[in-house]
């Protein structure tokens, strides 16, 4: 790409720019003093070609309009492989762009920005970014923070290799002490689980010997609840009872008699109706031998049949709805008064088991246990009366007296099982805290192994990584020390005044230069800074024309903004020749900016920018 034609209005400090008939081949001497506008011609060059500059982003060019004016454009015409562009860029005040790519015969090539971007992209070989790092030099590398081994860094193509590996490194520092920290931690925990001692079984026994003695309890408090209640209910019903079972008898007996005389009044029907012949001879009353007395027999006979009916159905109502249900009561009760019995008179260690009283005996709660056989050793109690309340055949006060001394034991033992619970919890706290603690640490014991082995396996992978970057950073900086061999050593000569030949970049990213003075490389942060740039702007051209090279372009234009403030004036006269040398190669066209114009050096053109003047028409 050569520059042939430059047209702008109201762009930066010009109402009117316009630099025609370009010299294709040579240098283009830019001068002018301060603030002259030398830099807005590169910059009206970089914002026509691609929409910005080199401190304007895209969103921010509408600051490139001049002071009153609604809006800047830029028409820049140029030769690529010997056809002929022209590209007209334009932005408001709003910083909205437009943007057009014509041929020679001003046919449309692309209409928009972003379709001019692709094909001039497409066509050149490079986009911005490589325009801005080969072939334009800013005047900004003057005062820019950055040294210049970035840019150098930049322009061989490892930066983005360096600063990745420096990612990477401060990534794999962070993630060892990450891992050295957890591990200091995994060792603490470790060591807080070995000082803990938890017997596996011996929460789950604890837990079992409460439930035994709860069961224990519940059962004593359900005696204690139902024998009260079960010794009023005796009370109540031990006079029905009495009362109903005479009644029942009774009726039994009035039954019996009427079954008797129902039997003798139908035998004697029987005998006079069916064989009077059995009556002959007999002496008997006279009435007795009429049919009249037979049938009263018969209607007697009915009339007992049907009393002693009534009194049967009496006796088993009285039996069934009366009795019976009085009886199922007693042997509940009896039932109830037999367990309650049972288990006062049963030592508790037989109660409990082996596992609880090996507890108990442990816990030395067996000092408070109350006495076992009080009350098989009360000469009022008998070990029968439970027995004889089924049939109601024990006196109510003897009852009640029975079931309190029962009842009482059988609080006292609910008592000392609610100690003993009292100070199992404890143990079962105690033990279950331990356990939690011990699951808690084990739990942290595995998320610490979980993340060891994720920071060990990203150490692998990000080692691994950067071996990786390394060995393919290793291409690039070969390629560059070639291009530095190849390309490289007469300009540094030249613009270093020979004091530097050669440089290379080594396996570390880091740069080094040559000096014939010391014999031996030189870090690239112990030369000086003028020094820094002359040997940056070589590199520039170097790389420039390679860049040119590979992507088989036959010429380019390079523009370097005050790229010899650091030189003094035999140097800068030397490095002129050198560019002029320089154009015979790839970059063909090479503007410059500087102050004065210097002797006995060859231009193609010049171009004198004056500080009060906003039109340029040369």
């Amino acid at each position: 790409m050569i520059i042939t034609e430059l047209l702008a209005e109201n762009f930066r400090k010009y109402k009117r720019l316009h630099l025609k008939e370009l010299p294709q081949l040579g240098l283009i001497l830019i001068t002018g003093g301060n603030e002259s506008g030398k830099s807005s011609l590169g910059e009206a060059l970089s914002f026509g070609l691609f929409g910005r500059t080199d401190n304007l982003t895209t969103d921010r060019t509408n600051k490139l309009i001049h002071w009153g004016a609604e809006q800047a454009s830029v028409t820049v015409s140029f030769v690529h492989a010997s056809e002929t562009y022209h590209l007209k860029r334009s932005v408001n005040k709003t910083g909205n762009q437009q943007a057009s790519l014509l041929d020679a015969q001003e046919q449309v090539l692309a209409s928009t920005s972003a379709a001019v971007e692709q094909f001039l992209t497409r066509l050149v070989g490079f986009n911005y970014s490589t325009f801005s790092r080969t072939f334009y030099w800013s005047k900004q590398l003057g005062t820019e923070r950055e040294p210049d081994i970035t840019n150098l860094q930049k322009m061989a193509g490892i930066k983005a290799y360096a600063q990745l590996d420096e990612e990477l490194q401060q990534e794999l520092q962070s993630a060892q002490e990450a891992l050295d920290k957890l591990e200091a931690d995994h060792k603490t925990t470790q060591a807080a689980q070995a000082a803990i001692s938890v017997d596996a079984q011996r929460l789950p026994d604890l837990l079992e010997v409460r439930e035994t003695l709860e069961d224990q309890q519940k059962q004593g408090q359900a005696l204690v609840s139902a024998i009260p209640t079960g010794s009023e209910l005796y009370l109540e019903g031990h006079g029905s009872y009495q009362r109903y079972q005479r009644k029942s008898r009774w009726l039994g007996h009035w039954s019996l008699l009427g079954i008797i005389g129902l039997l003798l009044v139908l035998a004697a029907w029987a005998v006079l109706t069916l064989f009077p012949q059995w009556l002959d001879g007999v002496s008997r009353p006279d009435f007795t031998r009429e049919a009249f007395f037979a049938r009263l027999l018969l209607w007697i006979g009915v009339g007992i049949a049907i009393v002693t009916s009534f009194v049967l159905f009496r006796g088993w109502y009285v039996e069934r709805y009366r009795l019976q249900p009085l009886l199922e009561q007693a042997n509940q009760f009896s039932h109830t008064l037999q367990t309650g019995w049972e288990q006062a008179n049963t030592a508790i260690d037989t109660m409990l088991g082996t596992r609880s009283t090996s507890y108990l005996q442990e816990q030395h709660l067996f000092s408070q246990a109350p006495k076992v056989g009080k009350l098989s050793n009360d000469l009022s109690l008998s070990a029968d009366l439970p027995k004889q309340v089924r049939e109601y055949a024990v006196l109510p006060d003897q009852v009640r007296y029975t079931s309190n001394a029962i009842s009482e034991d059988l609080k006292q033992r609910g008592r000392f099982f609610g100690q003993c619970m009292a100070s199992l919890d404890e143990d079962v706290s105690k033990e279950r805290s331990l356990v939690d603690q011990l699951m808690s640490l084990n739990r942290e014991d595995t998320e610490q192994t979980a993340q060891m082995t994720a920071y060990q396996q990203e150490l692998k992978v990000k080692t691994k990584a950067s071996e990786l970057l390394r060995q393919s950073s290793q291409f690039s900086i070969v390629r560059f020390n070639q291009i530095v061999q190849q390309r490289c050593q007469g300009l540094l000569s030249d613009f270093t005044h020979s004091h530097y030949n050669s440089l290379e970049i080594n396996n570390d990213f880091a740069l080094r230069v040559l000096s014939d003075e010391k014999g031996d490389y030189l870090d690239f942060d112990e030369i000086s800074s003028g020094t820094q740039r002359q040997i940056s702007l070589a590199m520039r051209m170097a790389l420039g024309n390679s860049l040119v090279e590979s992507n088989d372009m036959e010429s380019q234009f390079i523009f370097l903004d005050e790229p010899f403030a650091f030189f003094d004036v035999e140097r800068t006269s030397a490095a002129l020749q050198s560019l002029q040398e320089a154009t015979l190669g790839h970059l063909k066209q090479a503007w410059v900016t500087m102050q004065e114009m210097p002797k006995d050096v060859q231009v193609a053109k010049t171009i004198h920018c004056l500080q009060n003047e906003s039109v340029l028409d040369v």
